[in-house]
């Protein structure tokens, strides 16, 4: 049996004006993941390593899943990402970075002036 692949489960969302990635990575360190961002993009990845041993009934049970990988996350536009912070704790990467404030486009009417000749 081929085990499948693995990719992190990642919630994104805003919060206080910010945009905010949650990366699940159970059982991995901070040491074990990269994380890049460019203005289009913010990138996990990391190789994931778990063995589980056990004894069952006089013998040993051992086990052993080993894996890359690689989450792209695309960015909206608005983001500076030249701020973006990551924070890794019990096993989850929390990424923020500030969204700059949406300027609206300022429209003004034009009167509409009829040419004589």
């Amino acid at each position: 049996m081929i085990p499948a692949e693995w990719s992190p489960k990642v919630d994104v969302f805003q919060r206080e004006g910010q945009l905010v990635v949650h990366a699940e990575l159970p059982g991995l360190t901070k040491e074990e993941v990269t994380v890049r961002v460019t203005d289009e993009y913010l990138t996990i990845e990391g190789e994931r390593k778990q063995e589980k041993k056990e004894e069952r009934g006089g013998y040993w049970y051992s086990e052993r899943s080993f894996g890359k990988f690689y989450r792209a996350i695309p960015l909206p536009e608005g983001i500076d990402t030249t701020k973006a912070t990551a924070e890794f704790e019990k096993g989850v990467l929390e990424v923020v970075m500030p969204l700059t404030p949406r300027v609206e486009p300022k429209a003004r009417r034009l009167e509409v002036r009829e040419v004589t000749k």
